[in-house]
């Protein structure tokens, strides 16, 4: 309704503290979403799947270092 399509936002790498701006594209994560939700139907009965309780965190433009716990910066 509102076409928003991309989500901006400044986060901070835990471990080399710099800031940075990181764009999501909704689209692409939603397919993303729709996608694994029908792959993993059957596991989802009573709990929240592995994927979600230790989710792949995105990489640091700053230290380069991968799956690196991100801090939203408000």
């Amino acid at each position: 309704q509102n076409n928003f399509c991309i989500i901006i936002g400044r986060v901070k790498c835990k471990k080399c503290w710099q800031e940075f701006e990181m764009l999501l594209d909704l689209e692409e994560k939603v397919s993303k979403l729709r996608e694994f939700v029908k792959r993993e139907r059957e596991a989802l009965r009573d709990r929240a799947s592995r994927a979600w309780l230790n989710p792949e965190l995105p990489k640091c433009s700053q230290s380069n270092v991968y799956n690196m716990s991100l801090l939203s910066v408000m």
